[in-house]
């Protein structure tokens, strides 16, 4: 993914990059000397403004990565707690199905949905709690890293578009007295 994004950031810089020649090849021709200035001016701008995307967007995976490793060693315990009760019918079961005398084992079934019916209702009904409690808190911890990374590539679109409309002015009037730096990380 981080190499599909950078990739995809000099695409775009290279096209627009070629696009200023194309179009205003006259006005660039004529500004001579100011391009090579222009472009090395802020070509690293661009760079800068990739690497940053990079690594914002990096970040925004992984901290959706840790919350949702955290959100399931969470839940650990509410699991335990299931695990516990369906060994008990478990249990209740094995005792029952290890029983050779006929009556005895029938009984012991007979008995089996009278003293564990509570608890299978009781696993079921939690565990479908669990299940969507969990669910919807994955769900929103993916609609947190869509944001996240949905940020990144704005402020990654708006900083490049500035450092190309500032390159754009240099290349047509010349480069600055100093650089401006103040559309980063805006």
């Amino acid at each position: 993914m981080k190499a599909l994004l950078t990739t995809l950031a000099f695409s775009i810089w290279l096209t627009h990059s070629l696009s200023y020649l194309e179009e205003d090849g006259q006005k660039v021709s004529a500004a001579g000397n100011d391009t090579t200035q222009c472009f090395s001016l802020y070509q690293p701008l661009l760079k800068e403004l990739g690497a940053q995307w990079s690594t914002d967007y990096e970040q925004c995976l992984q901290n959706a990565s840790t919350i949702r490793v955290q959100l399931l060693t969470d839940i650990g315990a509410l699991k335990d707690d299931i695990k516990q009760a369906a060994m008990g019918v478990s249990n209740f079961i094995e005792e029952c199905l290890q029983l050779t005398d006929a009556l005895e084992y029938f009984n012991c079934f007979s008995k089996f949905s009278k003293q564990n019916l509570a608890t299978v209702y009781a696993i079921s009904f939690n565990a479908s709690a669990d299940a969507l409690i969990l669910n919807e808190k994955l769900a929103s911890n993916e609609i947190s890293k869509y944001q996240c990374t949905n940020e990144t590539e704005r402020d990654y679109v708006v900083g490049t578009s500035q450092v190309f409309d500032a390159l754009d002015h240099c290349l047509l009037y010349g480069p600055p007295s100093t650089a401006t730096t103040t559309f980063l990380g805006s």
